[in-house]
């Protein structure tokens, strides 16, 4: 039998090669199909059913809740500017960063899984046989393989890669979360112990100078040494505890200096001197339970740790059906170089090949079994992540009301110290009461002064709180293509990383298996 001419067996190649690249394009996707999971959310709060308390100055409201720049809402420049560094300078989001450009790269490597390879080779060699002349081989040409996704275990493979993604940036968002969370806590900290100790100080000058006042009377004969004994106790006692608060004024500064990415000294003259406390609003919208689904960045980035689980299990099963893959070669060889450019030194193969495993030893289906398991595991903790969400918002919730009932006692406790103490002084100076009783009263308006002070900063501490579990703070600081893609050498053209998972939580279904 004659040759087929070259033109015609071009084309029946041609054609088996688009028959084949049909079936890939039709080709199915084994493995169940992601679906977000299903969890249930009460329609609201339990705090904010229970009625505010008239008396207090700041009320929980249902209203759509605030989380974009909450911080604003202190109406503190400096809190607002810390954070704002914080965003751009902390260490920790430049290593969530870091990881969400591996993450990219990943999409990259499982993307250019679809398409064909093709190598280049060349080899010299020179042989002899029984002592006769040695001969010489020059080889040289092009290899190209071209694994058919038939069954999508390629597809699977850039769907996970694509979820792990979203994963890594939800990771870069819930790290902004808690991290300007801390900068307003530990903000917060920082002016409560600076009012405290400006509390302490002018609470000490009084007591030294009630100090000298009684040991004049004393040595004048006008009091006992129990007076005067009494007065010092009081004095040594605020004195000794300024260090302590000074303590922790330096270690909430070298803490945010830290957390702005800088040496800890860095922010002693910006902060160093004393600022008032940041004052809470008056209504705080909270929104409902729902909405916390979609804007909590640890509950998407457990989402989409899910979807990569359900694609690894399609990638696993994938692996009980052949892989098809195309091939083919074209060279020269020849005794000598010059002889590698006849036509006669040509060489070339091409055609299908195909590999299905027919026995492993079960380590396709314990494969299969690993992820699964690897899947429901991660289930339970996107249902415990939820869980813990709802928690962290209903117990901010009841903290920051709360507080608010602590400290409206708190002042009441203040006012009627303040009234003692005017009292006992007056009846003092009238020669009506006993030093000790003054010394009490003085010793009382302290104390809820500094508890008034404590409780301020505890009511602010806890709407930073309330805020940071309410997943808020992220959306102010997306993503930043430019300085993600900054390091390194990245490709001209990244790969598209669009993905038909969806960020929030719709209607929810169950995962199909």
């Amino acid at each position: 039998m004659k040759p087929l001419p070259p033109i015609f067996r071009w084309q029946t190649g041609a054609g088996l090669t688009a028959g084949l690249g049909l079936l890939v394009l039709a080709g199915c996707t084994v493995g169940p199909d992601f679906h977000p999971p299903e969890i249930k959310t009460p329609p609201s709060w339990l705090t904010i059913d229970v009625p505010n308390d008239p008396g207090v100055a700041s009320h929980l409201v249902p209203s759509p809740v605030i989380t974009v720049d909450w911080w604003t809402t202190f109406g503190d420049p400096e809190l607002t500017k810390l954070v704002r560094d914080a965003a751009n300078e902390n260490l920790t989001v430049l290593q969530a960063e870091a990881r969400i450009r591996a993450a990219r790269a990943g999409v990259g490597v499982a993307t250019s899984g679809l398409v064909p390879t093709l190598g280049a080779s060349g080899s010299y060699t020179q042989s002899s046989v029984h002592e006769g002349p040695p001969h010489s081989l020059f080889q040289t040409g092009l290899d190209s393989v071209w694994e058919l996704d038939v069954f999508g275990a390629t597809r699977r493979s850039m769907e996970a890669a694509r979820a792990s993604l979203d994963v890594s940036i939800e990771d870069r968002r819930d790290t902004l979360v808690s991290l300007v969370g801390e900068v307003g806590a530990d903000y917060i900290s920082l002016r409560s112990q600076q009012e405290l100790l400006d509390i302490a100080l002018k609470t000490l000058t009084y007591e030294e100078n009630t100090l000298k006042i009684t040991n004049d009377r004393w040595k004048a004969g006008f009091v006992s040494q129990l007076d005067y004994e009494n007065a010092k106790s009081a004095a040594d006692s605020t004195r000794a505890q300024i260090p302590a608060i000074s303590t922790g004024i330096r270690t909430s500064i070298y803490t945010l200096s830290v957390l702005l990415g800088r040496e800890p000294g860095a922010l002693l003259d910006e902060l160093g001197a004393a600022g008032s406390l940041p004052k809470t609003p008056q209504e705080i919208p909270v929104g409902l339970p729902a909405e916390l689904l979609r804007r909590r960045p640890d509950v998407r980035a457990a989402e989409a740790q899910v979807h990569a689980d359900t694609a690894n299990v399609g990638v696993a099963v994938s692996q009980y059906y052949p892989q098809v893959s195309m091939s083919g070669s074209f060279g020269f060889s020849g005794i000598s170089i010059g002889q590698m450019a006849k036509m006669a030194s040509q060489s070339w193969s091409w055609g299908p090949s195909i590999n299905w495993p027919i026995f492993e030893g079960g380590k396709i289906a314990w494969s299969v079994e690993a992820q699964r398991a690897t899947l429901q595991a991660d289930l339970f903790a996107y249902r415990s992540t939820v869980l813990t969400a709802m928690q962290e918002v209903e117990t901010a919730l009841i903290s920051y009301k709360n507080e608010q009932q602590h400290g409206a006692v708190l002042r009441d406790v203040l006012d009627d110290n303040q009234k003692a103490f005017d009292l006992s002084l007056q009846a003092y100076t009238q020669g009506q009461l006993e030093f000790i009783n003054v010394l009490t009263a003085e010793l009382s308006l302290s104390s809820s002064k500094n508890q008034v002070e404590q409780s301020d900063a505890a009511l602010a501490t806890d709407l930073v709180a309330l805020f940071k579990a309410l997943g808020g703070g992220w959306s102010e600081f997306p993503e930043r293509d430019a300085a993600l893609l900054e390091y390194g050498n990245p490709p001209a053209q990244p790969p598209t990383v669009e993905s038909n998972h969806r960020p929030g939580v719709p209607d929810p279904v169950k995962i199909k298996n």
